[in-house]
């Protein structure tokens, strides 16, 4: 059990690593501000509606987003690996929980998590679609340009809404029993907090990027406390 506990940790510090270079990219902001409100490239991308919205991500040719969205999807191949790693980990941590109903939350859990992993990678091929393709190319008809942005805004979907369902399952591996106020509480109220307010976030996106921030966050203590202080889960959570 210490040793699963420190890989999971160890996962969770790859998956900050890869993501350092992936917040260093560069991107010339529009003046009227990233389509759907997002103040960010990657999401505004994740999200595009249409190839207006599609044509102010990108700017001016040579656009140098283009290419700064393309790198990012080369760590994102990396990163989902990872994160589906996170998922199977904490999955089988939950599982050894001695708590009522843990054995199926955390097979829902890690199904779960596992579709969020595969639509992640549909959702990057569309995207690649859409970065390979010059809007201007005869070839991509509006109708088959429609079907792209249609399956894309799908597969994001999907992978958010199953990740944010899976986190809020998997946050309680940090409830602790006897129920009391302790430092793992405040994990499990991240983890939970981070899959409610994103999948309100489907709907309002705003509240998307908020649960993005604090997924970091969440990354981040994940990494330290399970890989500094494993001992410490073990005699605080039930496990068998």
């Amino acid at each position: 059990m210490p040793l699963l506990i420190k890989i999971t940790g160890v996962i969770a510090f790859l998956a900050i690593l890869i993501n350092i270079p992936v917040s260093r990219l560069k991107f010339d902001k529009p003046s009227r501000g990233w389509p759907g409100g997002f103040n960010t490239a990657i999401l505004a991308m994740e999200f595009v509606e249409n190839k207006e919205g599609l044509e102010i991500i990108f700017g001016k040719e040579p656009s140098k987003n283009r290419q700064s969205i393309k790198d990012s999807l080369s760590y994102d191949t990396v990163f989902i690996i990872l994160y589906w790693a996170l998922f199977l980990c904490m999955s089988i941590l939950l599982a050894q929980r001695n708590l009522p109903g843990t054995l199926v939350i955390a097979i829902l859990a890690w199904l779960l998590g596992t579709i969020a992993a595969g639509s992640d990678f549909v959702e990057n091929y569309y995207i690649k679609q859409l970065i390979n393709q010059p809007l201007s190319n005869q070839d991509f008809s509006p109708d088959s340009l429609k079907i792209v942005f249609q399956q894309l805004r799908w597969a994001t979907l999907i992978k958010w809404g199953t990740s944010f369902v899976s986190l809020i399952l998997l946050s309680t591996i940090f409830l602790p029993t006897p129920y009391k106020l302790s430092w793992i509480l405040v994990i499990f109220s991240l983890f939970f907090l981070i899959g409610f307010l994103g999948l309100i976030g489907l709907v309002w996106f705003r509240l998307i990027e908020l649960s993005f921030a604090l997924m970091g966050l969440g990354l981040v203590t994940l990494a330290i406390s399970f890989t500094f202080f494993s001992e410490s889960f073990i005699k605080q959570l039930n496990w068998k």
